[in-house]
């Protein structure tokens, strides 16, 4: 049986220091996906069919506190 502090919804749904990949993460809703994980400290890869979106989606992002996350283009 969990402990109730382990129930509390901030840890439920924590994503902090997770490593998360989103596929079509340089636009639209991949992108908002990636920086929503991001904005919750974890650490996002993206990747796309398109370099330049994903690396200009990368460049752009800027975490607006010390949540830890991060979001690394990856193109294949």
């Amino acid at each position: 049986m969990a402990s109730t502090s382990e129930l509390r919804v901030e840890k439920l749904f924590s994503v902090k220091d997770m490593v998360c990949v989103v596929t079509g993460g340089g636009t639209g809703i991949g992108l908002m996906a990636a920086q929503a994980l991001s904005a919750n400290g974890a650490k996002v890869y993206i990747t796309g069919r398109r370099e330049e979106a994903v690396k200009n989606a990368a460049e752009a992002h800027e975490p607006t506190d010390n949540s830890g996350g991060k979001i690394i283009p990856s193109v294949f």
